[in-house]
This record gives structure tokens, C-alpha cells and sequence, in this order.
């Protein structure tokens, strides 16, 4: 007996339904069988705190004749960001003359295991949406009891949230210096959490308050300042600039062949790059919507990306549907800084359009080997940068960016002067920064040791003189 069409479409819809239930069922244990290889990984980075470890360092702080420096952050591993590369870099420095305490959230309920540093972890809330964990540290009872008991001389905040707020008041309690570094356009990102003006303006006055109530606030150029003025902040900003760990070396021609042969990168074509997460706030499809029109004008180039992110699939897909998948490279994640390092010497320029930075490392790191940065205007790398001199900087004008980078694929030994000259004015390590800091810190901790000799012999000077009447 024939079926009817409408058995036949009944038929159709339920192997349809069937076939999509599997493929769900199938993500499903896929997705299980990824977080539990992610909880394996995690677990070999996470320690129990022993309770007479931890008071045994403290006393070690307090009796060894240095000062210490406490830094106070609220993004911390396993949630890697600029911030923490700063942080992590100041503190490699700083240890060579200071104990140096870093006061940082949990990670679900756990303390991330560090070995070249000292860490004390308050109790967090996990924020799965920003990827980060709100620290709670006035409702850790022993959090408190340890920071009771450290001998602190300064106190350097790199976040005005709930762990800055809570080392700020530390401070003024102590009566000692505290430090506050600005990272991050944070009304941008309060804007974009709430869709508000009025909500992103009172929540950036509410955390400017932090580095208006400082000893001293810094941020690392004259964009940044400008910002912090903007937010409402009155008061002198101090600058100590980024900087870089990387150092040029010279590789085996093996091994660069071998690494470029890995990631299918052709040194004979203009090479162009950029390291950094995949998020949309970094201008990122914008760079793809220059590349559409560049290759229709001069093909003779490679764009590669170099990182990874949440936006890398989208990404990819618009690489697809623009034809550009023999022009576009995609790294993945490099763990080896020394491949990264060929990846960069052997580019032409680094195109980094992005708005959002307060201040980028990656122009420092492309000057390490010579290589200098297309920009936009009226951006954070753009205040630090001269144009045709030791960079390039743009309009936010993408016909004029193409007619640019046209220009520079056919001029290729003016862009290795210019990158040239990037290396001897843009390149910096973080020796030549930390010496800043360092200076600015024995500054205040010399202003603070005075003051309380001041006041000790004021309060002498009246038991005295009640004495002798």
C-alpha cells in the first residue's frame, strides 16, 4: 500500500528529529569528555595551602631584614590576560631587592599552584560570563589573619575592584604608600556589560575613586593618562611604560626553516601579523574587511594570526567566505616562545587596528626584531608612535588603510628602516621599566619611614616635656 505525502513528510520529520537528537547526544559526551581532560589538567596545577607553610613564610617576610611589597589583583591564573603578564613581570624584577606578596581570587574554591612566587588567595565567586573570579577577601577570615600578620611596606594595586578596594583600605589603616596601576578603558567594558551610559559613567566614578585615594597612580603612556583624566581623576598620574621580556636572539637556520615549514608561512611574500587574543574588541573582523579589498588591489602578501580566543571560529568562517584562505594564517596557541620569536622575525609588519588598549605589548614585542606597527589614530599605541618614522599610523578609514598597505608591500625596504628605528625608540625590556618603579618605590617607602621617625620623636619630645613639669 502507498504511503500518502503526508506519512512520507511524518516519516521524514521524525528520522530528521532522531538524526538531530544523535548528533546532540554525540556534542554532548564530547563536550563531557573536554571539560573532564580540562579538570585533569587543572588538577596538576592546584595545591592545598598548608596553614604552617604559609605562617612560616610570612615570619621569614617579617625577619629577614627586606621590605615587602604586596601586589593586589583580581584576574589570576587559570584566567591569563595582560594584566597578569604586567604583574608577573614587575614581580621577577622586584624580588631581587623586596619579599614580594601577590594577593589574588581563588579559582573555584581552589589556589592555583605558583612556585617562582609567594601567594595568598582570598575566597572568590566565579563570573563564568567574563571569565573571571570576584574575589571576596573581607569575608575570608584567613586571608585577613595572614595579611595581619605580614610586615608591609608598600602596597602596589593592579585592579580596582573588590581585591584593589580591599588593599587601598589595607593601606590607610597601616599608614603606608599604595600604588595604583591603570590597565584597561573600564567604562568600554561597563558599557558593554550593561547597555547603559548612565550605569557605565557611575560605575567608572565609583572605581576612579581608587586611584584618586592612592599615594600614587600610573598607567603606561600619555593615551592612558588622558583616559583617566576623562574618567574624572584630578590628580598627577606617574608613567612607567610596558615592556617586554623578549630579547633578539639569533636561531639555527634549521630550526627556522623547520618552524616556518610548521606553519606553512612563505618568507618570500609581505608578511603581516597579529599576536593576541581573537575577541571582537580588538577590531579583529575589521582587519579581514581591509584584506577583502587589499587582495583585489596586491595579492602579494600572508596575514598571520597568532593567538587564539573565543572569536576564532567566526574568524575562520569569514576567512572562508571572503576567499581568503591562501593570504590567512592561523597559528593556533604557541607555547614556544622561541618559534613565536621566528614567527615575528620573519614578518614585514605588524597590522594591529585595534581601539580597545590601553597600552599593547605586541608593538614592543614586534620592535624587538625590527618590525614596526600599522596603527590607527587616536589610539593608545598611536600616542607613542611617530608616523614613517618609527611606525605607521592610519585614519580609521579603510580605503586609506588598503591605499596604505598597498604602499608599504611595495616599499619593503623603507618598512625595514622604519622597523629599524622602531627597535631603538619603541623596544623596551622590563629592566629598563622596573628601574622606574623601582625608583618611584624606595621614594615613598624613604617619605614613609621618615614620617613615622617624625611622629616618634614628636610623641618623645611631649613625654619629655610632660616629664618634666
Amino acid at each position: 500500500m502507498k504511503k500518502n505525502k503526508k506519512e512520507i513528510n511524518e516519516e521524514k520529520f521524525y528520522k530528521n528529529v532522531c538524526l538531530i537528537k544523535k548528533q546532540i547526544s554525540k556534542a554532548e559526551r564530547k563536550i563531557k569528555k573536554q571539560n573532564i581532560k580540562r579538570r585533569r589538567k587543572l588538577r596538576k596545577y592546584i595545591e592545598k595551602r598548608d596553614d604552617n607553610e604559609i605562617l612560616h613564610k610570612i615570619k621569614e617576610f617579617n625577619e629577614n631584614g627586606k621590605q615587602t611589597i604586596c601586589y593586589f589583583v583580581d584576574s589570576f591564573y587559570p584566567c591569563i590576560d595582560g594584566v597578569l603578564y604586567v604583574l608577573e613581570s614587575y614581580v621577577e624584577y622586584m624580588q631581587k631587592y623586596y619579599n614580594v606578596v601577590v594577593c589574588a581570587p581563588k579559582h573555584n574554591g581552589e589556589c592555583y599552584k605558583i612556585d617562582k612566587y609567594f601567594v595568598l588567595y582570598a575566597n572568590s565567586v566565579p563570573m563564568k560570563k567574563q571569565g573571571y573570579d570576584m574575589a571576596w577577601p573581607s569575608f575570608d577570615s584567613d586571608f585577613q589573619k595572614y595579611i595581619s600578620l605580614l610586615n608591609i611596606h608598600l602596597i602596589h594595586l593592579q585592579s580596582p575592584f573588590n581585591m584593589g578596594a580591599f588593599g587601598l583600605e589595607l593601606a590607610k589603616k597601616r599608614k603606608i604608600p599604595c600604588f595604583s596601576t591603570f590597565h584597561s578603558q573600564f567604562k568600554k567594558n561597563f558599557y558593554d556589560a550593561t547597555k547603559s551610559e548612565l550605569l557605565a559613567t557611575w560605575l567608572t566614578r565609583t572605581i576612579i575613586k581608587i586611584y584618586q585615594n592612592s599615594t600614587v597612580a600610573l598607567t603606561m603612556n600619555p593615551f592612558a593618562k588622558n583616559v583617566m583624566i576623562e574618567y574624572g581623576l584630578k590628580r598627577p598620574v606617574e608613567i612607567v611604560p610596558n615592556a617586554t621580556n623578549l630579547v633578539k636572539k639569533k636561531f639555527k637556520k634549521e630550526f627556522e626553516v623547520e618552524t616556518l615549514n610548521k606553519y606553512h608561512i612563505n618568507t618570500k611574500t609581505f608578511n603581516m601579523i597579529f599576536i593576541g587574543r581573537f575577541v571582537a574588541v580588538k577590531n579583529i573582523f575589521f582587519i579581514l574587511e581591509v584584506l577583502k579589498d587589499l587582495v583585489k588591489v596586491n595579492p602579494n602578501f600572508n596575514y598571520i594570526f597568532l593567538g587564539y580566543g573565543p572569536d576564532e571560529e567566526k574568524l575562520k568562517q569569514m576567512t572562508r567566505e571572503y576567499g581568503l584562505q591562501n593570504h590567512v594564517i592561523f597559528t593556533g596557541k604557541i607555547t614556544d616562545d622561541d618559534e613565536k620569536a621566528v614567527i615575528i622575525k620573519n614578518s614585514n609588519l605588524m597590522f594591529f587596528p585595534s581601539k580597545y588598549e590601553i597600552d599593547s605589548l605586541v608593538k614592543i614585542e614586534a620592535a624587538c626584531y625590527d618590525v614596526p606597527t600599522l596603527c590607527l589614530e587616536n589610539t593608545s599605541i598611536s600616542s607613542v608612535l611617530i608616523d614613517n618614522q618609527n611606525g605607521f599610523i592610519c585614519k580609521d578609514d579603510k580605503k586609506e588603510i588598503v591605499n596604505r598597505l598597498d604602499f608599504l608591500i611595495k616599499n619593503v625596504d623603507f618598512v625595514k628602516e622604519v622597523g629599524k628605528k622602531a627597535n631603538l625608540e619603541v623596544y623596551l625590556t622590563w629592566d629598563d621599566s622596573c628601574k622606574i618603579l623601582k625608583k618611584l618605590y624606595d621614594e615613598n617607602i624613604n617619605k614613609f619611614i621618615l614620617n613615622k621617625k617624625r611622629k616618634i620623636t614628636k610623641k618623645h619630645k611631649k613625654i619629655e616635656k610632660k616629664a618634666k613639669k
